[in-house]
């Protein structure tokens, strides 16, 4: 996991660092809900753990601005994005989709 410090155009200071789920579903849609192609076959799984569903955008991975309570989540990750100039990441921050506050 990469950790990288920037200042916005407005003198916010972000830290961004990506993230690399080790637990992603990787099924959708009717592959997901439904055994029916697989009927009759053993899980393959050998151990039940939950997983996260995600969007299939974030499925590689995503990176996470936050600043003073402001949070924001771009997937998947850019190549090459821990050596970024502030100018780029500051481009990034802003394609960034906003998320919501966390809750205390």
């Amino acid at each position: 996991m990469a950790l990288r410090e920037f200042i916005d155009e407005r003198g916010n200071h972000w830290q961004v660092c990506d993230v690399n789920p080790g637990y992603i579903e990787r099924r959708s849609g009717a592959d997901r809900r439904s055994r029916s192609r697989r009927a009759g076959m053993p899980e393959r799984r050998v151990r039940r753990q939950p997983r996260m569903v995600v969007a299939p955008r974030f499925r590689t991975g995503w990176l996470v601005f936050e600043s003073n309570g402001d949070r924001r989540r771009l997937g998947p990750i850019p190549p090459g994005w821990e050596f970024a100039s502030e100018r780029d990441l500051r481009g990034l921050l802003y394609s960034a989709e906003q998320l919501r506050p966390m809750e205390p």
